[in-house]
């Protein structure tokens, strides 16, 4: 059932309870349709104040805050929408019954379920319901999306081997090796096949987490690039720059491969002279930046800008993880290079939680 759909059911199915609840006593004292006419404006202005509610905490929980300010807000939205419910009610039941000859029904309008507090007490109940079941849905889509991006992490270990592995690499690699053996580098050779090695353990092994630490994310990075920096030799620079506080955070799990490898083949392999390759992490409040930048000729990487399978499985695993709490962008750089930007919520295995879908 969708939030909307469930939204308005449990709206419906309170008021009516509400309206039970105020009908009860009265039952057998006066007839079935006086107390519907006494009570509808209670009623109709009880439901209107809280839709009002339910924008003002909708947009509370988009923006993201804090324990303690939705429930100052909830308190103090709470007793402000009881004020104006209940002078709304007042005025307009006077004029109903007046209007319709039922002036011995006023009392009955709110002698007994009137006030401002029990209208507060009221909307404070609703709005407890409200968050209740927003976050039961937010826990359900958190479970969804940590089945989906625990199977897109595995994929992504097969289309590493697949696409970023691909033969044409391993081809080079190997005939790196073989080179070198024959001039008998053996020690290099010997540091490129463990190298290789490692970076096949890495993208076969792991137990199919769906988050790693940014320095497990950037060692697996690291090694890939050695191993082409045998091939480039002086062709292949490269520069990364990770604050050592930020490292614990986590990161989806191979998420910078498709990219830096994308780098590779634009900037160094097309570029007779080679270039640079820069991975950056930095923090911006609660936001992780990552980003991998070239100083190959940005034009080039436009038309793979996202379509490629290693980039649009990227930025699928992304919208899974994050939602909308995540942004990948690509852009050329005034230099002629090309730089992909990710930005992620900063968070560690204690910090993480589920985002929010609001009914």
């Amino acid at each position: 059932m969708s939030a909307r759909r469930q939204f308005w059911l449990f709206q419906t199915l309170g008021w009516s309870a509400f309206v039970g609840a105020l009908l009860l006593p009265w039952l057998g004292a006066l007839p079935l349709r006086s107390m519907l006419i006494a009570k509808a404006p209670l009623i109709g202005a009880g439901v209107g104040v809280t839709l009002l509610l339910r924008l003002f905490y909708r947009e509370l929980l988009q923006r993201g805050a804090r324990s303690w300010v939705l429930v100052a807000s909830v308190v103090v939205a709470s007793y402000a929408a009881a004020i104006a419910w209940s002078d709304i009610a007042d005025w307009t039941s006077r004029v109903v019954m007046h209007a319709g000859e039922h002036t011995s029904l006023i009392r009955l309008s709110f002698d007994r379920f009137g006030g401002t507090w029990y209208c507060a007490l009221v909307l404070i109940a609703w709005s407890l319901l409200y968050f209740g079941l927003t976050q039961y849905r937010a826990l359900g889509a958190a479970r969804e999306r940590s089945l989906q991006s625990e199977s897109l992490a595995r994929e992504a270990r097969l289309e590493a081997l697949r696409y970023q592995v691909h033969p044409h690499f391993l081809f080079n690699t190997l005939n790196a090796i073989s080179t070198l053996v024959v001039e008998v580098r053996t020690a290099e050779a010997a540091g490129m096949i463990s190298q290789l090695s490692d970076f096949l353990r890495l993208t076969l092994s792991g137990d199919g987490e769906a988050e790693i630490p940014l320095a497990e994310e950037v060692k697996f990075a690291r090694q890939y690039l050695e191993i082409e920096r045998v091939r480039f030799g002086d062709r292949l620079a490269v520069t990364i720059e990770i604050a050592p506080e930020i490292e614990s955070l986590r990161v989806p799990a191979l998420i910078l491969l498709p990219i830096v490898e994308n780098a590779v083949r634009h900037a160094i392999e097309r570029n007779e002279r080679g270039g640079r390759i820069a991975i950056r992490a930095s923090l911006h409040g609660d936001a992780l930046h990552l980003s991998v930048s070239d100083d190959g000729p940005g034009e080039n990487a436009t038309s793979s800008a996202g379509s490629g399978i290693g980039l649009s499985n990227t930025r699928a695993r992304l919208h899974q993880l994050f939602g909308t709490r995540q942004a990948f962008r690509w852009k050329s750089l005034q230099n002629g290079g090309s730089q992909y930007l990710i930005e992620i919520p900063a968070r560690d295995g204690a910090r993480s939680r589920p985002q929010l879908v609001h009914a």
